[in-house]
């Protein structure tokens, strides 16, 4: 869980590691308000960045534009910045050359940005749900990074080119590890949220068509898994060097 926070909401606000905040459980009921949202948005982030319950850190909420808002705004679309906690800058001279400038949060490079949606875009007129219907992971860790500006500054590579040097790069869970793929996705925690949930493809991307230039490269899993008793499914996008789910629509 999100911890050690002081906060007050509808503007943006910088959260000092001041305050434990209890989130309880998660309000996914068919009607809820902004603090119901902004709950369930900290309680999805808690579930799939699980290292976050003991960390400390700094966080700043905003309008999922990431700009700061001029008045108070609905959630709607709520941004979530992680950070290094401003009360160890603060103390920074004090502190250890090596543990002061640490920007890591686990596997993660920091700042961190957490954009989560709250609107129902296919019903006429639009609602607003309590559940987030689209999160995605805006920053991409460092291996990542490198990994596809290497492979896209080589469009003559074959696929096992690409895969061989992300995998020198760090990237742990490849097209061969499908089976620690799957234990990686927590299908019944996801299924409070989202109603009951069974995997339905499972597929491991490299990239789009290939040209010089181009900004082809992707190394993603790609999930979808149905949704009980409805047409609908839940898509699932998980990067394959930490073994992370980095972006949910459904």
């Amino acid at each position: 869980m999100f911890s050690s926070l002081k906060y007050r909401f509808n503007v943006v606000v910088v959260l000092l590691a001041a305050l434990v905040f209890s989130l309880g459980k998660m309000a996914f009921a068919e009607e809820c308000g902004s603090l119901d949202r902004a709950r369930n948005a900290i309680g999805l982030a808690e579930l799939l960045y699980p290292n976050l319950k003991t960390e400390e850190f700094g966080l700043q909420f905003s309008e999922g534009t990431g700009g700061r808002p001029s008045s108070p705004t609905d959630v709607r679309s709520l941004l979530i910045r992680v950070d290094k906690p401003q009360w160890l800058n603060a103390q920074a001279d004090a502190r250890p050359t090596s543990e002061a400038d640490t920007s890591q949060l686990g596997d993660f490079q920091l700042p961190m940005f957490l954009h989560f949606d709250f609107v129902d875009y296919s019903s006429t007129p639009r609602r607003l749900l309590c559940r987030p219907g689209q999160f995605r992971n805006e920053k991409a860790g460092e291996k990542m990074s490198k990994a596809r500006e290497l492979i896209n500054s080589h469009p003559e590579w074959t696929d096992e080119q690409d895969l061989e040097a992300a995998t020198k790069l760090g990237m742990l869970f490849g097209p061969d590890k499908k089976t620690l793929v799957l234990q990686k996705i927590p299908l019944k925690e996801l299924s409070k949220i989202y109603g009951p949930l069974r995997i339905k493809t499972i597929s491991f991307r490299i990239g789009g068509d290939k040209c010089e230039g181009c900004s082809f490269a992707d190394l993603h899993w790609k999930i979808e898994a149905e949704k009980a008793g409805t047409a609908g499914s839940l898509f699932i996008s998980l990067e394959p060097f930490t073994g992370k789910i980095d972006s949910i629509t459904g």
